[in-house]
């Protein structure tokens, strides 16, 4: 039985982990007061300074925060003598030992895949580029090897077709904080143990622009999907088209119009593309250096006369 109320660190920077974070603040069982997040970067053409939205929202909330960009600075910053675990999500830099062991308990991980599966920093883009059935989360032991560590929760999710990137985000991020308090609890009074990962392990790298570059020589209308489903947020499915890029913002796969491969179709006021292996129905687009519009403005005006 605890006898005094655990003094927990969050650790967090993105929303996935803004998630988390608002769920630990409402738990009476635990003490948290402090946020160590990544430093306030410039963003936009005025280069204006912004916090991660885990950093914002603590800033709203009065709360101790540190801002800190690697192991060095955590240490420099701040003192764990009295921290009992710090629970750690998207904070997005591999942590050294001393920081591992700095905590009583040391550091727990929420990772958004089934481990280990789609260890690294893009689990979620890659289970929806992937076509996934399903996926999940786990609150894990955090090692010095990336997502290496033993397992103490595992909830499973099946996917669903129209799952994003952001709802699936949403999803998982909730769905971890099911068994969040019981862990914590489980492993600050000594009757959690984890488990060791067991099956194929896999990797997924940080997501590049060039992820999102499609072509529809090569993908099939599904591989379309995945991709605007995993890279919606960022980079975007994009094709090379008279050798600009042209950005496809929204679209669905049709199956009763063929087309062939390349070919851009209207058909009513609707905008069809042929790809390998079916059709997409084309509703919003974006030139190179140019702003969205709708498909049928593109076709009207870039394909109408070729």
């Amino acid at each position: 039985m605890i006898k005094n109320v655990p003094k927990v660190v969050f650790m967090g920077s993105g929303p996935f982990a803004l998630v988390v974070f608002k769920f630990l603040l409402h738990m009476e069982s635990i003490d948290l007061d402090l946020v160590i997040t990544q430093p306030a970067r410039s963003v936009g053409r005025k280069k204006l300074l912004q916090m991660t939205p885990v950093g914002k929202f603590a800033h709203s909330k009065n709360l101790k925060i540190v801002e800190a960009s690697n192991s060095t600075q955590i240490l420099e910053s701040l003192d764990f003598s009295d921290v009992d675990l710090v629970v750690c999500v998207d904070y997005g830099v591999l942590l050294k030992q001393e920081v591992l062991d700095a905590p009583k308990f040391g550091i727990i991980n929420i990772h958004p895949s089934l481990l280990p599966k789609y260890r690294g920093c893009s689990p979620l883009q890659a289970a929806l580029r992937n076509g996934d059935a399903a996926t999940g989360v786990v609150i894990q032991k955090m090692v010095l090897a990336m997502d290496a560590g033993p397992i103490y929760s595992q909830q499973h999710y099946d996917l669903d077709s129209a799952d994003d990137i952001e709802s699936l985000a949403d999803t998982l991020a909730n769905l971890a904080c099911h068994d969040l308090e019981a862990v914590i609890l489980g492993i600050v009074s000594n009757s959690l143990d984890p488990i060791e990962q067991e099956g194929a392990v896999s990797f997924c790298g940080k997501v590049k622009k060039e992820d999102g570059l499609m072509d529809p020589t090569v993908h099939c209308a599904t591989e379309f999907v995945n991709a605007l489903r995993a890279f919606k947020l960022w980079p975007g499915v994009t094709i090379d088209l008279d050798e600009k890029k042209l950005k496809l913002l929204t679209f669905n796969k049709v199956d009763d119009i063929e087309l062939s491969i390349f070919e851009f179709k209207k058909i009513n006021k609707s905008v069809y593309l042929g790809v390998k292996e079916g059709t997409l129905e084309l509703m919003e687009v974006q030139p190179e250096s140019k702003k969205p519009m709708t498909a049928l403005a593109f076709y009207n005006g870039y394909l109408q006369n070729d």
